[in-house]
């Protein structure tokens, strides 16, 4: 009788820490789309411009790869994950997250580009990429 009044105690501990894990996943994963959402609107009218000047979208893309994750990393870094000072290590993990990112998103619209516009091609592919985005940031990045 004794080891199941264990078990159930140690039944409730685990949910317990699972239901509050789940919530501050929840959160963060809430606050990353709050900033996300806020910095795509910049790269997007960005993109448009650019895309527009040089009838270039991988070309447009690229720039504003590189750009905007720049004010999304403080944005990201003190709000969404509040890391406080300056790691070495996670800037050099921002970095190579850019150029990773940057690479398959630009392969992604090109391939798109194929069956539709550029402007729908850099749309889709950013809207199946945002998930792999908060993973890269939540798990790699910003890793606890």
């Amino acid at each position: 009788m004794k080891k199941l009044t264990k078990l159930i105690r140690l039944a409730d501990v685990l949910k317990s820490n699972f239901e509050h894990k789940t919530q501050i996943e929840l959160s963060v994963f809430i606050k990353y789309l709050i900033v996300g959402t806020m910095t795509y609107l910049i790269e997007f009218i960005g993109f448009l411009l650019v895309f527009n000047f040089t009838n270039n979208a991988i070309f447009a893309n690229l720039f504003f790869k590189i750009i905007i994750p720049i004010i999304s990393y403080f944005f990201q870094k003190n709000y969404t994950y509040k890391k406080v000072g300056h790691d070495k290590k996670i800037i050099i993990k921002f970095i190579l997250s850019i150029g990773i990112y940057s690479i398959i998103s630009s392969t992604v619209i090109y391939l798109l580009m194929i069956i539709f516009t550029p402007i729908l091609s850099k749309l889709i592919s950013d809207c199946i990429l945002v998930i792999f985005s908060y993973y890269l940031s939540t798990f790699f990045i910003f890793k606890k």
